[in-house]
């Protein structure tokens, strides 16, 4: 199992290198990596990580509880989680109504993916031109 973090690790950084040699071949990465020098940008990322591992880890070790713990069925365990599924949803559903009434930081929004739910900033695309620019160096 510990290989697999270390394939993982492996993963990440050979990506993080093809991602900086294509933008500086002038071409179109995934996941530009001067996005992260924009300290809200980077500090908005760790800030999702940490909440999907917090997430991930919930909906991983409840149901195992459940099941192992309190001897329960595993059909028991899944409905125990559906109130946590179901609130996600309409809390997604009811934030997405709120950001859409909400002052726009931007004249257009771009369409969203799920209905009931629209982002508050137009995503970042690979356009030189509307990523932020790194800060200057000190």
């Amino acid at each position: 199992m510990w290989a697999l973090f270390a394939v993982a690790a492996a993963a990440l950084v050979l990506f993080i290198l093809s991602q900086r040699r294509g933008d500086r071949r002038g071409g179109s990465p995934l996941l530009p990596m001067r996005l992260f020098g924009d300290r809200g940008f980077a500090a908005g990322s760790v800030v999702q990580l940490v909440n999907y591992l917090g997430w991930g880890s919930f909906a991983l070790m409840i149901p195992l509880y459940i099941q192992d713990g309190l001897h329960d069925s595993p059909l028991r365990a899944g409905l125990t989680m559906l109130p946590v599924t179901v609130g996600s949803f309409v809390g997604t559903a009811l934030a997405g109504a709120a950001a859409r009434s909400s002052p726009s930081p931007s004249p257009r929004q771009p369409p969203s993916p799920f209905p009931g739910t629209a982002p508050r900033r137009p995503a970042p695309t690979a356009n030189r031109r509307q990523c932020p620019k790194p800060p200057a160096p000190d």
